[in-house]
């Protein structure tokens, strides 16, 4: 039960090999990550104690994501070193498939993704070797590729369906919209033949999942793995969908049979799990797993926080981020070990998506490089580019403004939108007794300096979220609310992601506390998403009857208000 265990001829070789490396083992310096695993990175971006690399932003606070060149981490200028099992890892790209295009080291797109695992296919089918792909989830809302259709990701789900994943799961941003869930039953579900994993969200009108449990793989090479999806225990979904607690999805018939009966005959058990690397509810899926397979290889492959991160729960467990918005590719590689009580040496790889790098690992040139089907995909992303408009220039910026810069610096996004864009654009006139209140989640990258296209406001801004707006508030009240909001922790259900912005608060507002006349009154606005937070506060601060209603008749929304900003306060000419 458990690990499938394979002998035969050259295991006394095996086994010299590994007491040798038993051997060399007891004098290596104890880490806090494991010495067997590892990551390529640069800069700030070194993996800490915890195993975590936390974006810089869209970049940093230089403006430039970089984690570095991955090529020497899995050979390199030399022949990869293929293991049992070869993982491949997308998670949270949010539309990107045209990739970064502001930023240097940064340049593949999702086609050039697709060209890189076909050629990591054929060398690792050469070495006799299976490599699977997969993908954790949150494929829409976040450019203009998505955002810019009538729903989100309805014109990009045909693209995606063409990638070769092996499995995908859903992420919390596909269950927002009722008519996103419609796009995913409307044929891109089926497109994936039971491989869309969905273990604990159901359709709510028909009470059935909305993909598949699980789904058991084999691969050219004979190795099996048995293969789960997960979401973390969402609270504020569509209608459209149920999301079982985590802690119920393990108990139900389905998981005690796929894991305790295909489990047996399993190579490994792979999970899907749109959450972080470390969650708590990575805790329970393991401890359930291993009340039925104590023994069995098990993989996590995370996502939702959006940071690179790894750790091994147990010595026959790991658990891995590969970023977000198609800025890594990550690689976890482990071969068999020959008994059920030996540890398993995970190799973990964070890979930087550019085609110089796709090449020098795969051994390609850039005639040889690109696919049929890559470049049939690169064509499609363009189509949709040029449908949507999204390519249109707006006006040019002199600056990079930075999404998670501290309030204080004069590069940062937020106080740019707080300062200028609001007043501008939301508060005309602007009477001084206008206060925004919002969480720091819905500005979601980076503006860079230059030419400032449609789909750079869609980067910056995705959400398409209306204004709502609460009137004659007492200054008094407003100012014990403002506090109530400065104080506020970070709470996942009202939070669309769980990235880490070290710099920035929790919830910010266009006045603080400190600045309101208490002897005024005042209109407080919020985005729908918000709104209740908003109310919340305002009720908890002694306002009566407090209402929350739509600000504006017309077309604004969250994203609208920046196309309009850059268009009429930042002309090229200008710039």
């Amino acid at each position: 039960q458990g690990t499938c265990r394979r002998w035969g001829a050259g295991n006394e070789m095996r086994i010299a090999l590994l007491l040798g490396i038993l051997a060399l083992a007891t004098a290596l310096p104890v880490r806090d990550v494991p010495a067997h695993s590892q990551t390529t990175s640069s800069g700030s971006h070194r993996e800490g104690k915890d195993g975590v690399q936390k974006p810089r932003s869209g970049g940093g606070m230089n403006g430039a994501t970089d984690w570095g060149n991955s090529a020497q981490a899995i050979g390199g200028g030399s022949s990869v070193v293929w293991k049992d099992v070869n993982i491949m890892q997308l998670t949270d790209v949010h539309s990107w498939l045209s990739g970064h295009q502001h930023e240097k080291g940064m340049g593949a797109d999702y086609a050039d993704v697709m060209s890189f695992y076909q050629h990591m296919k054929d060398m690792a089918d050469a070495a006799g070797k299976d490599l699977w792909f997969f993908n954790s989830g949150d494929i829409v809302e976040g450019t203009g590729l998505s955002d810019a259709s009538k729903t989100p990701g309805e014109l990009i789900m045909p693209i995606i369906s063409t990638m070769p994943f092996d499995a995908i799961t859903s992420g919390n941003h596909e269950l927002y919209h009722n008519e996103t869930i419609g796009n995913l039953q409307a044929g891109f579900i089926g497109s994936w033949n039971g491989h869309y994993l969905t273990g604990n969200i159901r359709d709510s009108s028909t009470g059935e999942f909305l993909g598949s449990p699980y789904v058991v793989l084999t691969g050219t090479h004979g190795k099996r793995l048995l293969v789960l999806g997960f979401l973390y225990n969402m609270m504020e979904h569509c209608e459209a969908v149920t999301v079982t607690m985590v802690q119920e999805a393990v108990k139900e018939p389905w998981f005690k049979s796929a894991v305790g009966v295909e489990g047996n005959t399993s190579h490994a058990i792979v999970l899907l799990t749109h959450m972080d690397c470390k969650d708590p509810l990575v805790t329970v899926l393991r401890t359930a797993i291993r009340a039925l397979q104590p023994h069995t290889p098990i993989v996590f492959l995370t996502g939702h926080t959006h940071i690179r991160a790894y750790s091994e729960p147990d010595s026959r467990c790991a658990s891995m981020e590969s970023g977000r918005y198609l800025d890594t590719v990550g690689l976890l590689q482990f071969d068999l070990p020959f008994e059920d009580t030996f540890p398993v040496a995970f190799n973990h790889t964070f890979i930087t998506p550019n085609v110089e790098t796709f090449m020098e690992i795969t051994k390609t040139t850039k005639k040889t490089f690109d696919t049929v089907e890559a470049k049939a995909m690169k064509a499609s992303i363009t189509q949709v580019r040029a449908q949507t408009g999204i390519d249109r220039v707006l006006g040019c910026s002199d600056t990079t403004y930075i999404y998670n810069a501290p309030l204080t610096a004069t590069n940062s996004l937020w106080t740019l939108f707080l300062n200028e864009v609001l007043p501008q654009q939301l508060f005309a006139p602007d009477t001084g007794r206008q206060v925004y209140v919002g969480h720091t989640g819905i500005l979601r990258y980076s503006l860079f300096a230059g030419k400032v296209s449609v789909d750079d406001t869609y980067i910056v801004s995705p959400f398409k979220d209306k204004f709502m707006i609460a009137t004659k508030i007492p200054g008094n009240v407003l100012a014990i609310a403002l506090k109530k909001v400065a104080a506020a922790k970070h709470d996942p259900a009202r939070s669309r992601s769980n990235e880490p912005l070290e710099f920035l608060p929790e919830w910010v507002s266009s006045m603080t506390a400190d600045e309101i006349d208490v002897s005024l009154v005042y209109d407080v606005i919020s985005v729908t998403f918000d709104a209740d937070f908003t109310a919340e506060k305002l009720k908890e601060a002694g306002a009566k009857d407090v209402e929350m209603v739509p600000f504006r008749a017309d077309d604004s929304d969250d994203r609208v208000i920046w196309e309009r900003f850059v268009s009429s306060a930042w002309p090229c000419s200008k710039a």
